[in-house]
């Protein structure tokens, strides 16, 4: 066993060092607070809650909150909203007689053609065509 805790000790010193301040790994309490929060904003996706109010609702600054969601879920919070609204926005293209329009808006969009924008770079389709798409699948 000491060959073993040899070579780990040689694979661990091979590494590069740490960034200080730079945790590895968030804690247990940490990791339960940023899963709630991702649950909180895939449910809220539609809320004009900012990231900001958002972070400080749970004790955060908004830097920390960014910081930690991203370690670890791989995707920044804002990106993830984004996600989340998108897959409802699909949704309710395919399941809803609702215009694009509409369904803008109550993605949170001002106009048509921001929401258009947004949803072709995640969906790689535009709504239309994606609604197109699918419906003619059905």
């Amino acid at each position: 066993w000491r060959i073993k805790v040899l070579e780990l000790l040689a694979v661990l010193s091979a590494l590069p060092p740490r960034k200080s301040g730079c945790p590895c790994y968030l804690g247990r309490d940490r990791q339960r607070l940023m899963q709630h929060i991702r649950t909180h904003l895939r449910h809220a996706a539609c809320e004009p809650l900012s990231l900001e109010e958002l972070a400080q609702a749970h004790g955060l600054s908004l830097t920390t909150f960014k910081r930690d969601f991203t370690r670890m879920f791989g995707i920044s919070p804002g990106a993830y909203r984004r996600h989340c609204r998108m897959e409802l926005a699909a949704r309710l293209l395919t399941e809803t007689q609702l215009s694009i329009t509409e369904i803008a808006l109550h993605m949170g969009y001002q106009n048509g053609s921001k929401f258009s924008a947004a949803f072709c770079d995640e969906m790689g389709v535009l709504p239309g065509e994606y609604r197109k798409k699918l419906g003619s699948l059905e």
